[in-house]
């Protein structure tokens, strides 16, 4: 999509976008899985809820799962994928931002070397 210059050191701003693109794609598993991962993420708090009060007693995903039906139907399954999906683009699109840049250091840096090193050579 980039043409001349932006295609060898695209600006940053291009950088996040392709970022968070690559991410929206890759999110796909993720909205399919989520209630799963809530589910895991309930259980996981009541273990250590229960620790902390010395209960034994522990939730398995499946209870946990359809406790969150129960409570509040299909769409709390999905209570917060939005923030989810929102920190996962954030996180990509700064990622690919900064892993450019450093990119750029690296071959600038190493450009330089080589040009001290020919005029090193030469003298």
């Amino acid at each position: 999509m980039l043409k001349g210059k932006e295609r060898a050191t695209p600006p940053p701003g291009h950088s996040f976008l392709g970022g968070t693109l690559a991410n929206s794609v890759g999110e796909s598993p993720v909205i399919m899985l989520y209630p799963l991962l809530l589910a895991k993420t309930v259980v996981q708090a009541s273990r250590r809820s229960n620790s902390a009060n010395n209960s034994s007693q522990y939730i398995s995903i499946r209870s946990s799962l359809l406790g969150i039906y129960t409570a509040g139907g299909f769409f709390a399954l999905y209570r917060g994928l939005g923030a989810q999906l929102f920190k996962g683009v954030v996180r990509q699109g700064t990622a690919m931002m900064v892993k450019q840049r450093i990119e750029q250091l690296v071959v600038q840096a190493y450009l330089k070397q080589r040009a001290l090193r020919r005029v090193q050579y030469k003298g």
